[in-house]
C-alpha cells in the first residue's frame, strides 16, 4: 500500500512515503465549493482514496457517516493493514448483525482485534446506524494514539463547564477531553454561549465532512509529531529541494523549490497560497532570510515579498532568518551564545556536527531554575573553528506570524548545511 505524509509543517523529502499538500482545495464534487466547511479535508481525502464521492458527483458533505462507513474512513487514513491478523485466526463475528460475507466485514473484525470497539449491550454492532460524534472520536482517538490515552488532569472538567450538553461524568468525557486538547475536531456545529448554553451534541450523528475533518486533523497531528492540530501552519513543500548556495557568507543549504502556505491572518484554508521560496539576502548584517515569494503584510494584504518586509518584521509568512558571526576566540563565542540565547547562557563544551571542524556547542545555564538554554531543540548553532564562523538559527515551532519556521524544516536544513 503506497504511504501519504500528512504536512501541517514543512516535510523533508527524507521522509518515506508520499508528501499530500493538506492545502490543496480543488473539490472533486460538484456539491463541494471553497465556501464549503472543511473544504480542505474533503479534498484531500479525495485526492488520496480515502473518500468517494455518489455516482451523481456529489459528496453529500451534511449526510452521516454510518458505523462500518466510518471504520473503512478510519482505516484508509491510518493506511492500517486490515489484513494483518494472527495467522490462523478463524473470523468468527460477535455481532449477530454482521457477517463474513459483507463488506465492511473485515474492517469490523480488525477494529475488534485493536480494542477500539465494543459493540451494543444486545450483541450487536448495528454497522448501518449513523455514528455519533462521540462514538466517532473515541474510536478515531484510541487508533491514533495506538490505544493509550493518558489520566485526564482535574482542572479538565472546563469542558464539562463550559458545555452545557457534557458531564465529566459521561462514558466518552475523556475521549472528548483529548480531542478539544489537540483540536481534532471541528466545532462548526457547535451552538450557543461557552458557560451559558453552548452545547457540543455529543450524540448527534457525526457528518460525512466532520469525519473528514477530524480524520484529517489528527492525521496531521500525527504525522507531525504535533501537540494539537493549527491551520496556522505551513500546509507542505515540493518534494524536491533546491540547493543554495552564498559565496560571500560561505554557506550552502537546501531549500524547498515551493512553500504551500495558510497563515495569511487567520483566513481559512482554502485561502491558502502556493509560492515559490526565495533567499532573500542580508549582507550587511551576515543574515540570510529563507521565505516565500509572496506574503501577508500588517495589513492582511497578499503582497511581494521582501527583505526589508522581513526586516521589519510585518511579513506574515514562514521565514527563517540564519545569522552568522565571526569568531575568533573562546571569549567571542561565549558572547555570540549569549547574544542568540540568554545572557546567563555559556559554552561547556563543543561536539562533533555535520562535517569536518564543525561543532555544536553545550550549554550551561548559570542560574538555578531558569529556563535553560537549548540547542538542537529550539535551535541550531555550528561553530567553525578553522573558518573562524558560527551560525545560528531558531526552530519555528509556535503559530507566530513573524520569522515562523517549523521544526521539520529546520531539521532538513540542519542536515544539508554546509560551510564551504
Amino acid at each position: 500500500m503506497k504511504k501519504f505524509l500528512l504536512s501541517s509543517v514543512l516535510t523533508i523529502s527524507l521522509l518515506i512515503g508520499q508528501t499530500a499538500s493538506a492545502a490543496e482545495t480543488s473539490p472533486a464534487f460538484s456539491d463541494v465549493n471553497e465556501n464549503t466547511n472543511y473544504v480542505s479535508s474533503i479534498s484531500w481525502m479525495a485526492d488520496n482514496g480515502v473518500i468517494e464521492g455518489y455516482p451523481d458527483g456529489t459528496f453529500k458533505p451534511d449526510q452521516c457517516v454510518n458505523r462500518a462507513e466510518f471504520l473503512k474512513m478510519l482505516y484508509l487514513t491510518l493506511e492500517s493493514d486490515i489484513y494483518d491478523i494472527p495467522s490462523g485466526t478463524t473470523y468468527i463475528s460477535p455481532f449477530s448483525d454482521v457477517i463474513h460475507s459483507e463488506w465492511y466485514a473485515q474492517y469490523v473484525q480488525y477494529a475488534l482485534q485493536q480494542n477500539t470497539i465494543e459493540g451494543y449491550p444486545d450483541g450487536t454492532f448495528k454497522p448501518g446506524q449513523c455514528v455519533n460524534r462521540v462514538e466517532a472520536i473515541k474510536m478515531a482517538t484510541l487508533e491514533f494514539h495506538d490505544g493509550v490515552i493518558e489520566n485526564i488532569p482535574d482542572y479538565y472538567g472546563q469542558f464539562a463547564d463550559e458545555y452545557s450538553d457534557i458531564s465529566e461524568d459521561a462514558w466518552y468525557y475523556q475521549y472528548l477531553v483529548k480531542a478539544f486538547r489537540e483540536n481534532s475536531v471541528g466545532l462548526e456545529h457547535v451552538t450557543g454561549e461557552a458557560n451559558v448554553d453552548l452545547k457540543f451534541y455529543p450524540g448527534d450523528s457525526m457528518s460525512r465532512k466532520e469525519v473528514a475533518e477530524m480524520l484529517y486533523r489528527m492525521k496531521i497531528i500525527k504525522d507531525n509529531n504535533q501537540g494539537s492540530y493549527s491551520s496556522n501552519y505551513m500546509v507542505s513543500i515540493d518534494a524536491s529541494w533546491n540547493k543554495y548556495i552564498n559565496n560571500d557568507l560561505g554557506f550552502s543549504i537546501q531549500v524547498p523549490k515551493t512553500v504551500t502556505n495558510s497563515l495569511g491572518c487567520f483566513t481559512s484554508e482554502a485561502d491558502s497560497t502556493t509560492s515559490p521560496v526565495t533567499v532573500f539576502t542580508d549582507t550587511p548584517n551576515n543574515a540570510v532570510y529563507i521565505s516565500t515569494d509572496y506574503a501577508y503584510n500588517d495589513q492582511c494584504e497578499l503582497v511581494k515579498n521582501s527583505l526589508s518586509l522581513l526586516q521589519s518584521e510585518q511579513s506574515r509568512a514562514p521565514a527563517w532568518k540564519i545569522v552568522f558571526q565571526s569568531i575568533q576566540n573562546s571569549a567571542e563565542l561565549d558572547q555570540f551564545i549569549k547574544d542568540v540565547f540568554l545572557a546567563e547562557c555559556t559554552v561547556e563544551d563543543l561536539q562533533p556536527a555535520i562535517q569536518e571542524d564543525v561543532f555544536t556547542p553545550e550549554l550551561n545555564y548559570s542560574n538555578e531554575g531558569g529556563v535553560g538554554c537549548f540547542i538542537n531543540w529550539v535551535s541550531y548553532t555550528y561553530y567553525s573553528p578553522s573558518r573562524e564562523k558560527a551560525v545560528h538559527w531558531d526552530v519555528g515551532q509556535d503559530s507566530t506570524f513573524v520569522l515562523q519556521g517549523t521544526k521539520v524544516f529546520d531539521e532538513g536544513m540542519a542536515e544539508s548545511f554546509r560551510f564551504e
